[in-house]
């Protein structure tokens, strides 16, 4: 068991990558999800779960985390060395966060997004899965003059890398940076969290001038209280 995980404030947590994963679980920790009354079955769109269900899922989380950190190195999302596949983590980290719209419509994803100097960070997923309902839609497109753009990045939701451990790729500014800060402008509207989590590489890109933009999809993100 992951320790203080059942202390966390979660904001974020894939049924998905849960339910995928925890299939592959050894027998030992499997017999811990019957404990929790979560079983693993077939995965498909539009899964909606009662209460029972959507606890053994959160209840679930620490078991296939453990499991991660045992079988792989985990990134911190600044290594340099991070590629397109690996598993990465943050800690305390300040984002923005909403589900974002265009034009008064949903975009059905839960995205966070943290901006620094030479590093921008994007992780999506479905906003289904978006345990924090406190925060309104926000329209990310009203200041975009290619709203199309940020369409390209969250056609990625959730995906599965072509190849696992690719090195970044090339970028222009239009093609990731300019949708990524227009998302962080509009939601940062609502301010910025500390957060932690763990999720999946799926895109790297780095501009001419070093800049790099790491796009990924969470296992789960949680909101860091102070103690």
């Amino acid at each position: 068991m992951v320790k203080e995980a059942s202390f966390r404030d979660y904001l974020y947590v894939s049924q998905r990558k849960v339910e995928r994963l925890a299939g592959a679980l050894p027998a030992s920790r499997l017999n811990r999800l019957a404990e929790l009354n979560f079983s693993v079955g077939p995965v498909g769109a539009g899964i909606v779960l009662d209460k029972r269900a959507h606890d053994g899922v959160v209840a679930a989380v620490s078991e296939v985390e453990a499991a991660l950190r045992a079988n792989y190195s985990v990134k911190w999302y600044e290594d340099p060395g991070i590629r397109v596949g690996h598993w990465f983590e943050a800690k305390g980290l300040e984002v923005v966060y909403g589900v974002p719209s265009i034009r008064g419509k949903s975009l059905n994803a839960a995205v966070f997004v943290c901006k620094q100097r030479y590093q921008r960070l994007l992780l999506c997923g479905s906003a289904a899965y978006l345990l924090d309902r406190s925060l309104p839609e926000l329209d990310a497109g009203s200041s975009m003059s290619d709203p199309s753009a940020i369409y390209t990045l969250l056609r990625s939701i959730d995906p599965e890398p072509t190849s696992d451990f690719s090195p970044p790729g090339p970028a222009s500014w239009l093609e990731d940076g300019y949708p990524i800060l227009n998302l962080y402008s509009a939601l940062s509207q609502t301010g910025t969290h500390p957060v932690s989590f763990l999720g999946r590489v799926s895109r790297i890109s780095v501009e001419e001038d070093g800049t790099r933009n790491l796009i990924g999809t969470p296992l789960f993100v949680s909101l860091d209280v102070p103690g």
